[in-house]
């Protein structure tokens, strides 16, 4: 994978059975909008090419209230398909 991409901090799949769905993870201080870009990034140039797929992916920020509009804005986006941004 390029050094140049920037994926989701975490792909978490259960305890050895990689043929479940996995959750995404991505960590973050305040920057919605670039952790939507790293969810999306993950799915299109990781998960996609090794044939997984994500039903959830949980965005864990620790300096933006919890009803921001770029919160509002990115779970609309993405859970219209899969993942779900919690």
């Amino acid at each position: 994978y390029p050094a140049n991409k920037k994926l989701a901090d975490w792909i978490v799949w259960e305890k050895n059975d990689l043929n479940k769905d996995c959750v995404i993870v991505e960590l973050k201080g305040s920057d919605i909008k670039h952790a939507g870009e790293q969810i999306k990034a993950t799915i299109q140039n990781l998960l996609i090419k090794i044939n997984k797929k994500c039903k959830v992916a949980y965005i864990i920020c620790n300096k933006v209230p919890s009803a921001s509009t770029d919160r509002q804005n990115l779970k609309r986006k993405f859970n219209n398909s899969n993942p779900k941004i919690k």
